[in-house]
């Protein structure tokens, strides 16, 4: 918390004043809209929160569930028809030898 204090302090000595904006999320669109020179002001409320971590966590848990869960059934057959091929073209060697 305190290298965050110390980097907004030099942040605010170092910025000219009207390159400035100390934003406070919970003052809304008024201040933001008026320091970039935006007259109107957005009909829609201010973002005032992170995107619901607990439901985008369920969301990445899921995909990842899937395709963990896809890729082996795919990598199952992929070795199964690898062992396949081996054998039979293992027996078909083992046929010629024989003659």
């Amino acid at each position: 918390a305190r290298q965050y204090e110390v980097h907004n302090e030099k942040v605010a000595a170092t910025v000219p004043q009207e390159q400035l904006l100390i934003f406070n999320v919970k003052e809304g669109w008024s201040p933001l809209c008026a320091f970039l020179g935006i007259q109107s002001i957005p009909d829609v409320p201010f973002p005032h929160s992170n995107v619901n971590t607990s439901q985008m966590l369920g969301r990445i848990r899921i995909a990842l569930e899937a395709i963990v869960y896809l890729w082996i059934p795919c990598i199952s057959c992929i070795l199964l028809c690898i062992v396949k091929y081996c054998f039979i073209n293992n027996s078909h060697i083992a046929e010629k030898k024989s003659n």
